[in-house]
């Protein structure tokens, strides 16, 4: 039974003592962004031309502005190919790696080496710098690339050559056939196992053919329609294809190769399995995909309407298409399907932020998006019309509105159409309750108004026309209340006093597209040309922009701290910010079209717009920690050590200020002084690494972290606790207004709530206890007043000692923590053993439970990696046993099942026991809102490796994950790490600690990283480049040879400094940092995604 001591999370003390034994321990060592401060969150792809495979699980795609995608059999990725020109052609030979080339406008030839796309120089002459090649094939059997393009072109790149000019014969060697004028030549295909076979084919029906020759003849290709596409077997086996003809290459009997028009419906590309199993891409006259049989044409219903413009497959039942506006299809012998290869690339015209802290984002298509306050993740829809307007009436209630009179509702169990009585395109809705919604729409001189009374829509009458030529328009709605609604629109400003709605004088008329306030006597709207209105309660006021762009949206968190998004020019947008006094421009180069803005309460900013576009902002809230403890207890010293990160490339200052649990500055001691809070100072991409002394009074309370740059910092932090001998650590706690923690109380173990209230008023909280079935166990109400600092067992008064009083048995689910009123609040969850007292910190989620009707459970796409964790290690070491323990949260309505699987560090299953039973891989059921946990035994020889998480339910999942290890009786807490392709870790090496860090690659690809260690004043002191294979776990200390033993042994004094990783072609990998000190204890270091641009 636990003594409880509610400042510290303490009981009993029992010191365990471990030597190091480094070379078995976690980390094994071999020899003993975008504009200003944004940057993508979701990148949208653009229109795909071409695709090739060396299988089905290698495959290629080219597209505008460069892109290029690869697909392992599970993932797309987007891969860095070094330009932004349009790409047109892409084909390659299978291998280790593959040799893959691609091309397009201006000249452009890339090759792909295995780990990362490099240009390939063309002839130096002006013609062939602008000529666009369409098309790439490349030759199985003597290593060379037959390029085509415009004006006749034809190339030949020979690869066998490894000095000179590797283009044949240099200029004269292109010998473009005929030269300027000529028919453009539109694609090359071969045959893929002879030199008999290579036919170019182009405008006019043009061939080129058949030998293998840069130098072919002319072939009458039984057209004169122009051709895009063609596929080759052997000499006799062809297809070609045109948008107005489809002709096929067949022996005319003595030997001659004839062609022959087999329909007059053609399309951009073909691919075959046979000649009786022909794929038909991309007629602009007919369906996007036909069928050949050998005698009969079959259209094929294809679930896009977007252009399709490439076809491949690696067999009969695996067949893929591509198009326009990243439109990916695949056929499994069956049907053709949507493949949701990326988040989404729907265009977005709205975005809104929940109650909960968490964001919501609709467009085209039935789009809806959700952002849990970690990522973002699609929502299944009944709507197939735009969606123009998403908002939320309540913490588990949200409409969206779209075309037709489309109206969405979710509940909290999914969403579903309710009628509007109007099929006029409705444009924006906004909620001050499930019962006070608001919506607007209809077309230029047709408004329409509609209210929802949590039962019946109904419309509401709206003023007449300014004059004829200015009838009344409305596309966007904002309120402060249910009784004080506005409403914009073309040379419109409506307002809605509860009884009617009026017309508002403006001091200029213009287009308004966004409106949102701080209040109802403090509101801005924004429209064409850069117009920015603001109205304080009496009448609109016209705010200098400083632009001429279109604002599409404005948001803001408080009437000082307000943004706008719009367009700049083509192709780029503009984000301006107001801080009270003036608009500002903070990013102007924001490529594509951004038209909604929301935030999160840790400070980020998003905005969405075309393609499926989200920028986020870099700058944020500066770091909250729910809970501190620094003094004496006995002899024992307990410290608390912050380490901050200037992940941005400005200075930052700010203070570091501790209250107790009333509230009050707490004065500690650090380096000998009192201070109740200590001055910072980072340089650009700095750090600073500070820790009490541990002597005096015993203290707990909160730490606030103020920066100069308010809620627009770019700094980043990690706490440390050394508490009774034991070492846990926390990232910066999330601030926002839901939460839910893991929760685990048994003989071995007890879970404490640590929770700060930011505010300056009360919180409200509605705590509710969930079981591992996700079934309601217990609810509790407190409250917290201003700044105010609470830490509590789960089984104390505070919380809920009667339930556990009453029902005493081992407890394992989840504390969901809920603000009522108040605002935000940080939380922090801790596991405390009882044997040692030693403390596991659990990551928090933002999905904390709401009373909903369970959804529709089962998978809802393909099954893919939810989590993963870069390191595990289990087995004995002298007489320890080394631990690895699971813990998994479902947060969601719908259950979640799948897999998780351990692995060796070359990608390999590895056995290991489980609950006495030997086992590689590990199912997984949880119900909704479920948990489980389990730990490794720890058994046998010591084995190390990583560990994934794949779900039924693919991206569709909400699973939480963390890891704790318990090595040499030390304990220390990781959350699934994220895979991304740039990372920041903290590093600290002396006499006292070492720092390491372990990464898996989740490619069937290698991965390059290009890897900067930079000093505590942001500089760049050494350099490396990094691989890891497919599959691959590497685990290294700084200071090994695979990373910077060479610096550390010319540089063996203390370092403090971050590790900045950033993987190159689109590669992503997990990365896990730690640190451990000489005793072996381990502690972990949040990373951050914002590394160093020296990185690159």
């Amino acid at each position: 039974m636990y003594e409880p001591m509610a400042l510290i999370f303490t009981s009993s003390f029992k010191r365990v003592r471990i030597e190091a034994v480094l070379s078995l321990m976690i980390f094994v060592a071999s020899n003993a962004l975008a504009s200003g401060s944004w940057e993508w969150d979701n990148q949208p792809w653009s229109d795909l031309n071409d695709i090739w495979g060396s299988s089905s699980t290698d495959i290629y795609v080219v597209g505008d502005n460069g892109l290029i995608l690869h697909y392992d059999g599970t993932t797309w990725i987007r891969m860095e190919s070094g330009t932004k020109n349009n790409l047109y052609g892409v084909h390659g030979v299978a291998g280790t790696p593959p040799r893959v080339f691609a091309v397009g406008e201006k000249g452009t030839v890339l090759r792909y080496t295995g780990h990362a796309w490099e240009s390939i120089p063309t002839v130096n002459t002006d013609f062939f710098r602008t000529v666009t090649f369409n098309d790439v094939w490349c030759t199985p059997y003597h290593n060379r690339v037959i390029v085509v393009g415009n004006e006749g072109t034809i190339a030949c790149w020979d690869d066998t050559i490894t000095t000179g000019d590797r283009w044949w014969g240099g200029q004269v060697s292109w010998n473009p056939v005929g030269g300027a004028g000529r028919p453009n030549l539109n694609a090359v295909a071969g045959s893929p196992n002879s030199t008999d076979m290579l036919l170019s084919v182009g405008a006019g029906g043009v061939g080129y053919g058949p030998a293998f020759s840069i130098d072919p003849s002319p072939i009458d290709m039984g057209t004169k329609m122009t051709l895009e596409g063609v596929w080759v077997r052997s000499f006799y086996e062809i297809f070609a294809v045109g948008d107005y003809a489809v002709v096929r290459g067949k022996n005319a009997g003595d030997g001659k190769l004839v062609f022959e028009v087999l329909a007059d419906r053609g399309g951009k590309a073909v691919w075959a399995s046979s000649m009786t199993d022909v794929f038909v891409v991309g007629s602009f006259v007919g369906s996007q995909i036909r069928h050949y049989d050998g005698s009969t044409w079959t259209v094929m219903t294809a679930p896009t309407s977007k252009p399709l413009n490439g076809v491949w497959g690696s067999r009969a039942d695996d067949v893929y298409a591509v198009g326009d506006a990243g439109t990916i299809l695949h056929w499994n012998g069956l049907s053709w399907s949507l493949i949701r290869s990326g988040l989404t690339h729907q265009n977005l015209a709205s975005m809104g932020a929940t109650p909960s802290g968490n964001l919501l984002a609709a467009g085209e298509s039935g789009t809806i998006l959700r952002h849990d306050g970690r990522q973002w993740r699609r929502e299944s829809t009944p709507a197939t019309t735009d969606l123009k307007s998403v908002c939320a009436a309540s913490r588990s209630e949200f409409f969206a509105v779209g075309s037709d009179g489309t109206i969405l509702r979710d509940q909290g169990a999914g969403w579903f159409p309710i009628g509007s009585g109007t099929n006029k395109p409705l444009r924006g809705v906004w909620a001050s309750s499930p019962n006070e919604v608001f919506v607007v729409g209809g077309g230029y001189g047709s408004p329409v108004a509609l209210h929802f009374d949590g039962t019946a829509w109904s419309p509401m009458a709206l003023p007449p026309d300014l004059d004829p030529g200015h009838p009344t328009d409305v596309s966007m709605v904002w309120g402060a209340s249910s009784k004080d609604v506005f409403a914009v629109g073309v040379y419109t400003v409506l307002h809605f006093d509860g009884i009617s709605w009026s017309r508002m004088q403006t001091p200029v008329n213009g287009y308004l597209f966004g409106i949102w306030g701080s209040s109802g006597s403090d509101v801005f709207a924004v429209g064409g040309d850069g117009l920015i209105l603001h109205y304080d309660g009496t009448k609109w006021s016209q705010m200098t922009s400083g632009t001429t762009s279109w604002l599409q949206a404005v948001w803001g968190r408080a009437g000082n701290d307000v943004y706008a998004v719009g367009g700049k020019t083509v192709g780029n947008s503009i984000v301006l910010h107001y801080d009270g006094d003036k608009w500002s421009t903070i990013a102007d180069q924001i490529p594509g079209s951004l038209v909604s803005l929301a935030g999160l309460p840790t400070g980020e900013v998003f905005a969405a717009g075309d393609g499926g576009a989200i920028w986020r902002s870099t700058e944020h809230n500066p770091p909250v920690f729910a809970h501190f403890v620094t003094g004496q207890m006995g002899a024992l010293k307990n410290r608390t050590r912050i380490v901050l990160r200037n992940n941005g490339p400005t200075p930052d200052t700010g203070q570091i200020g501790l209250t107790n649990d009333q509230g009050l500055p707490a004065a500690f001691q650090i380096q000998g002084s009192a201070k109740a809070a200590v001055d910072w100072n980072l340089p650009g991409w700095g750090s600073k690494d500070i820790q009490t002394d541990g002597t005096g009074e015993l203290l707990a309370g909160a730490i606030q972290v103020e920066s100069s740059k308010g809620n627009r910092s770019n700094v980043e932090g990690t706490e440390v606790f050394e508490i009774l001998g034991n070492y846990v650590s926390v990232a910066d706690c999330p601030v926002r207004s839901s939460h839910q923690i893991y929760v685990a109380r048994n003989s071995g173990e007890n879970t404490g709530l640590a929770v700060y209230n930011n505010m300056h008023v009360e919180a409200v909280l509605d705590l509710t206890l969930l079981d591992q079935a996700g079934t309601v166990k217990a609810t509790k109400e407190i409250r917290i007043a201003g700044r105010h600092h609470l830490a509590r067992f789960v089984d104390e008064a505070d919380l809920f000692k009667n339930y556990f009083d009453t029902d005493p048995a081992n407890f394992s689910g989840t504390l969901n923590v809920v603000v009522r009123s108040g605002g935000t609040v940080a939380t922090m969850g801790m596991i405390q053993k009882s044997g040692t007292s030693a403390l596991i910190a659990m990551a928090t989620s933002p999905n904390a439970y709401t009373p909903t009707t369970p959804g529709t459970s089962g998978a809802v796409g393909s099954a893919a990696v939810v989590l993963v964790f870069p390191q595990f290690a289990d087995g004995t070491v002298q007489t320890y046993r080394c631990r690895t323990r699971i813990v998994l949260r479902n947060n969601s309505n719908q259950a979640d099942s799948g897999q998780i699987h351990f692995l060796k560090s070359n990608g390999e299953p590895v056995t290991i026991e489980i609950n006495k039973q030997q086992r590689s891989t590990l199912p997984y059921s949880l119900p909704a809102w479920g948990t489980l946990d389990f730990q490794t035994d720890g058994t046998g020889p010591l084995t190390t490796g990583a560990v994934i998480v794949t779900s039924s339910r693919g991206l569709e999942s909400v699973l939480d994950g963390t890891e704790v290890f318990d090595l040499l009786g030390n304990y220390v807490s990781v959350e699934s790490a994220p895979i991304a392709a740039q990372h920041q870790i903290y590093v600290s090496r002396d006499g006292t600690e070492n720092a390491g860090m372990a990464l898996y690659n989740p490619s069937s690809q290698p991965a390059v990283a290009d890897v900067v260690l930079l000093d505590q004043a942001g500089a760049s002191v050494a350099t490396r480049i990094l691989t890891l294979a497919p599959r691959q776990q590497l685990a290294r200390f700084v200071n090994e040879p695979e990373l910077f033993e060479e610096y550390f042994k010319s540089h063996p004094g203390d370092f403090r400094g971050t590790l900045n990783l950033r993987f190159r072609g689109g590669a992503q990998a997990a990365v896990l940092g730690l640190l451990q000190k000489s005793q072996g204890a381990m502690i972990s270091v949040s990373t951050s995604r914002n590394p160093s641009p020296a990185a690159q």
